[in-house]
């Protein structure tokens, strides 16, 4: 009985794994994969290079995150190298902390703030000896030829504590691929990296604070120079998100949009100096 045993078992796996496959879990792409989850009024993008490093970027209001990552991610992978909180609001927020029970995480990266609330003194403590604070323009290398840089917001000139205004910006650049991730910074704080002369060009802009009216400047837009925007924001929210100007102000520029409130999961391939786009439904 036991050679039949293994068999019920080889047979599991491949029927496992070819799930996976047909969900969109393997690509075949020597360049990274994104993930834009539809995770509601909140953000959360995943992130999968060449070199096998997962990358969680926010992770929306709610445990919904998990069902995401289950569907992307075979059963047996259960390490996420990084975590990345852009700023500890709820929809950014929550996601990250259900993630923090289930998987390993490797470092987690966040703004250097010291708010006194419940979730993210609990999020702090899931993490504790893991947490590297960004207090100044920082990377970290994933493999050959692509790294993720990361843009600190001038906090001094946030006296008014605006979580929103304290959002770390993350750059993807990996094999000529370039994707900027925007958390829910605004204008106040796009204009500080304008003079700051960063390097913000990006195919691929995460449009700030769910196309809030507040962000996504003309002037930023421009120095980015993206082919492609995701706004990442739910449907029928109360706020009114994304702002008819932003949406106008993208066409205007030649912009492609793409919204998870469709509603729709995204998916980007890069390989071979070309993008792919692909509308998932990973529910």
């Amino acid at each position: 009985m036991r050679p039949h045993r293994y068999l019920t078992l080889s047979l599991s796996l491949m029927i496992a794994s070819l799930i996976w496959i047909l969900l969109g879990g393997y690509s075949g792409s020597a360049g990274p994969i994104v993930y834009f989850f539809n995770v509601g009024q909140g953000d959360a993008a995943f992130i999968r290079n060449a070199a096998g490093y997962n990358i969680l970027i926010d992770g929306g209001p709610d445990s919904l995150v998990l069902k995401k990552l289950g569907l992307i991610l075979p059963f047996w992978e259960r390490r996420l190298d990084y975590l990345i909180l852009s700023h500890p609001h709820d929809d950014h927020l929550l996601g990250l902390i259900e993630i923090s029970r289930r998987y390993q995480i490797g470092q987690v990266i966040r703004p250097d703030y010291s708010p006194s609330n419940y979730q993210i003194e609990l999020f702090s403590r899931l993490n504790s000896g893991r947490e590297t604070k960004i207090t100044a323009p920082d990377k970290i290398i994933l493999g050959p030829g692509c790294y993720l840089e990361f843009f600190q917001p001038d906090l001094a000139a946030n006296p008014n504590e605006d979580l929103n205004g304290i959002s770390l910006l993350s750059k993807l650049s990996c094999h000529g691929a370039n994707f900027l991730f925007t958390g829910d910074a605004g204008k106040t704080q796009e204009g500080k990296l304008l003079e700051e002369k960063a390097d913000l060009k990006a195919t691929v802009i995460k449009i700030g604070h769910h196309g809030s009216k507040t962000a996504s400047g003309a002037d930023f837009l421009a120095a980015v120079g993206a082919k492609a925007a995701f706004i990442s924001v739910g449907k029928d929210n109360k706020y009114g998100h994304p702002a008819s100007e932003i949406l106008a102000r993208l066409e205007d520029l030649g912009i492609k949009i793409f919204r998870t409130d469709e509603p729709a999961d995204w998916r980007i391939l890069f390989n071979n100096s070309q993008y792919y786009i692909k509308k998932l439904l990973l529910d």
